[in-house]
């Protein structure tokens, strides 16, 4: 007889499948951090360029602003997953190692959609809660670690931990998307593996029963309602600048 029931599974709780401690994730963050310094100097100056060159693309036009852009996103990610993933989070959590494709995946879809990125200026709510999310990701979120007791040498930054690089890639990408006509197919699929790793994340520090859960949780519920929004381009308006060579934005021939 089998003795493995369904309502022998039942009595098992998400804890039950955890196989670290609070302290012990904690500590690793803080031993990652060590390994990588001074990594995060760079990482946070590549975002901060990201920001700079989102707010005003046409400034930065005989850069092509598009791969100034997903050039730095796509080496986050790819930081984050062999790097965290691979390096840190995988001695404590052998299931860590599935989720290092995933994140290299992220990174050459973003490259290869690098020419949605940087078309115009941003415009809209979607835009608004776009920037918001970056700028969480590069300045605010590394303050939860102080804030919950927690050394800085602890805190989680931009490029070197995935949770920061995610939320930033969310607000990327809504950036993005209120400047285009249309919801492309790479930046729609960049867009459902954040969420994924969002609920990755919430539900692994939910069940540490740690309040800085809801930081996922939040990001992915203001991207998605970002992204099922209109934008100014979508309802009729029009950009104040595009992407370079378009005939649409050169004046009708008299």
């Amino acid at each position: 007889m089998n003795t493995w029931r369904l309502d022998t599974w039942l009595t098992y709780r998400p804890e039950d499948f955890l196989m670290f401690s609070e302290p012990v994730y904690w500590q690793m963050i803080q031993t990652h951090n060590a390994l990588f310094w001074p990594a995060h100097i760079l990482t946070m100056l590549a975002g901060l360029g990201v920001l700079v060159v989102l707010g005003n693309p046409a400034g930065f036009a005989r850069f092509r602003p598009g791969l100034l852009i997903a050039g730095p996103l796509a080496a986050s990610w790819m930081l984050a997953g062999f790097g965290f993933l691979g390096l840190s989070y995988a001695s404590i959590n052998w299931a860590a190692e599935w989720l290092i494709p995933l994140f290299v995946f992220q990174g050459v879809l973003i490259l290869l959609g690098r020419t949605d990125f940087g078309v115009g200026v941003p415009s809209g709510i979607a835009a608004v809660l776009g920037f918001g999310l970056l700028a969480y990701a590069l300045a605010g979120y590394p303050l939860l670690a102080p804030l919950a007791g927690r050394p800085v040498a602890a805190a989680e930054v931009f490029g070197v931990a995935p949770d920061p690089t995610v939320i930033g890639t969310l607000g990327v990408l809504l950036i993005a998307r209120s400047s285009l006509k249309r919801r492309t197919a790479p930046l729609s699929l960049a867009l459902a593996i954040s969420i994924v790793w969002c609920g990755v994340s919430w539900i692994t520090l939910d069940t540490m029963n740690t309040w800085e859960s809801w930081s996922p949780a939040v990001a992915a519920l203001v991207a998605l309602i970002g992204w099922s929004l209109p934008n100014a381009v979508s309802t009729g308006g029009t950009p104040k600048a595009s992407r370079s060579g378009r005939a649409a934005d050169r004046p009708a021939a008299r």
